[in-house]
């Protein structure tokens, strides 16, 4: 017995969540103010949870913890006095309860997933709007869309967390009202007075991660990236060799050294001025070109498309982007306007390869001067962060006459 017990927690250590069980109910009552005015007396009810572990909910992780997270409320419909209930699974916390018309209406805070898809339905923020249905033999609470939530249904008025509110038995108006403004505080405005609609009305601090983001079994279409940029295939050019230092063992350089020979500081930088999201609060946009006048330019190779082609890139004068994955054994180089209009692109084979050695531009010494590209090539090796350098070689291609962008997108 004792056997399967370590077993579980060690289940339970290694996923850091576990299904927990309810250790003691919390009952209290609350006044709430109605859109209209009206003032009536809403019975609440809280579930304690225990849980064995927990590590996902900002805080670290932690053994043997009670969290406040499964709510019921009760009320007394103020037309028809008929008792409506409405029970909460888990997570579910309930922020605003409303009369419209005559029909009750219900907005909880909560992520739905798959498996709460048909309870909750499946909305885009984490604010559910629920409507109670007593058209047949027992009323029951269904969700619906955004669009058909009457407008009324717009400031915070039930008290979202029952840790504020431990020890009264009976909230005044201006006792919830000051339990969602510590709520907003607490929850960097996941939860909010202002009931929002829109990205643009939610003023969560993480609502980025949020929209971009799907855990499992999240029940939003899954959110892949843009397609990457099209750009036309690059023209071949020839190598030609100015100079060739090969060292008769090998040199051996420090990692400062090993920076300056390889890592253009004033240039990478310079590229974080060239640059902007296209949507600040939604990064799988991809970038735009600051000085483009049109705003409509995509950045190629941008954080969520190519940067898995072992991309670098400088910026002085015009934008260059040095990729060696985007083709088998060759380098291709991209030049652009600061603007955003590609100049050409260009592609050579590498070097011939010294064994046990990997092969790669000097980025400082990139250039383009009088209609050549000049850089330096370096064959080295790292062993345990001590850089070995074998050959270095002084080479340079002819700059394409013309542009080759007609297949740009």
């Amino acid at each position: 017995m004792g056997s399967r017990i370590a077993v579980l927690m060690m289940v339970c250590l290694l996923s850091f969540s576990c299904l927990g069980f309810s250790t003691r109910t919390e009952r209290w009552s609350e006044d709430v103010v109605l859109q209209d005015g009206m003032l009536i007396t809403v019975e609440r009810e809280v579930d304690y949870t225990f849980r064995v572990a927990s590590g996902d909910s900002g805080s670290g992780f932690q053994l043997f913890k009670t969290w406040p997270d499964r709510f019921w409320i009760k009320f007394s419909h103020p037309d028809t006095k008929e008792t409506i209930k409405w029970q909460g699974e888990q997570f579910f916390k309930p922020v605003l309860l409303d009369v419209v018309k005559g029909v009750p209406y219900l907005v909880v805070v909560g992520r739905p997933t798959k498996d709460t898809e048909s309870t909750y339905g499946c909305p885009e923020l984490p604010y559910i709007y629920l409507q109670y249905d007593n058209s047949g033999i027992f009323g029951k609470w269904r969700p619906i869309p955004l669009e058909q939530a009457p407008d009324a249904l717009r400031k915070a008025n039930l008290s979202p967390n029952y840790d504020i509110v431990m020890g009264k038995r009976h909230l005044s108006a201006d006792d919830v009202q000051h339990n969602i403004t510590l709520a907003e505080g607490s929850s960097a405005r996941y939860v909010q007075r202002e009931i929002p609609r829109s990205y643009e009305e939610w003023r969560n601090q993480h609502k980025n991660s949020y929209r971009n983001e799907r855990r499992k079994n999240d029940c939003r279409p899954p959110r892949s990236p843009l397609p990457p940029v099209v750009l036309p295939a690059a023209i071949e050019v020839s190598l030609e060799r100015l100079d060739s230092l090969e060292y008769p063992s090998i040199r051996v350089v420090r990692q400062d050294d090993w920076t300056q020979l390889t890592y253009d500081r004033t240039r990478e930088e310079a590229c974080k001025q060239m640059f902007r999201p296209a949507d600040p609060n939604d990064y799988l946009m991809g970038e735009r070109f600051v000085y483009d006048s049109t705003t409509t330019k995509r950045v190629p190779y941008s954080e969520n498309s190519q940067r898995q082609m072992g991309v670098r890139q400088v910026c002085d004068d015009h934008i260059w982007f040095i990729t060696h994955l985007e083709e088998r054994g060759k380098m291709i180089i991209t030049k652009f306007t600061i603007a955003g209009d590609l100049v050409y692109r260009i592609s050579f084979y590498q070097p011939e390869k010294i064994q046990g050695m990997v092969g790669y531009i000097a980025i400082p010494s990139l250039k383009s001067e009088a209609g050549f590209l000049y850089f330096d090539w370096h064959d080295f090796q790292n062993l345990n962060q001590q850089w070995r350098i074998k050959r270095i070689l002084q080479l340079r291609v002819q700059e394409p006459s013309s542009s080759n962008n007609e297949a740009m997108e």
